[in-house]
């Protein structure tokens, strides 16, 4: 796996900063916040597991344990063709053991 220089994360954060401030009208400031605790959950997703809570689209909270380090994912026999969707972050849930998503813009914290 290769790593994620400097250059390639900040690109990332600024991406997803403007998404955030067109999307969901957040301002500057909010969106550079939320973008880089995006960035830095998911190279950490990577890497091992990590307890972090989100906003449901029906307004709870959730806090999941989840990771998308290879080793402590299950086989999949099957890869998806579909266009990545940079609105939301994908993880694995080891708690329910299945795979969750959530909205980038309602990540609340990170443990």
């Amino acid at each position: 796996m290769t790593e994620i220089t400097s250059k390639e994360q900040k690109r990332e954060v600024m991406k997803l900063a403007w998404m955030l401030v067109k999307t969901h009208h957040f301002t500057k400031e909010e969106a550079m916040k939320q973008a880089w605790m995006v960035s830095k959950l998911r190279s950490a997703l990577r890497t091992d597991s990590v307890s972090f809570a989100y906003r449901k689209i029906n307004g709870d909270i959730r806090y999941a344990c989840g990771t998308l380090k290879p080793d402590l994912l299950p086989q999949s026999p099957r890869r998806s063709n579909r266009k990545r969707n940079e609105t939301v972050l994908v993880y694995f849930d080891q708690g329910r053991q299945s795979f969750r998503c959530f909205k980038i813009a309602n990540l609340l914290d990170v443990a």
